[in-house]
């Protein structure tokens, strides 16, 4: 049989641990919101394309234009 002082300590686990599975659970909701969702996938692609200051890395541009007409022109030849 338990003590009160490991029944207190159990229920207060119990509170803890919900308390934490509550706060997980407002941000899964919180980052799942399609807005959030849409965002954040254009703030890598910024991240990605652009350095610092704003400007165009043009490594990565060119890199992805090349890539881009590749594909076109494979296609164009594989009609």
């Amino acid at each position: 049989m338990s003590t009160p002082d490991e029944t207190t300590k159990l229920a207060a686990d119990i509170d803890a641990t919900r308390t934490r599975l509550v706060s997980n659970l407002e941000e899964i909701v919180e980052r799942a919101q399609p807005e959030k969702v849409i965002n954040n996938q254009v703030q890598k692609v910024k991240d990605f394309y652009l350095d610092e200051f704003g400007g165009v890395r043009m490594d990565r541009a060119a890199k992805t234009a090349g890539i881009f007409a590749a594909i076109v022109i494979i296609r164009k030849l594989l009609k």
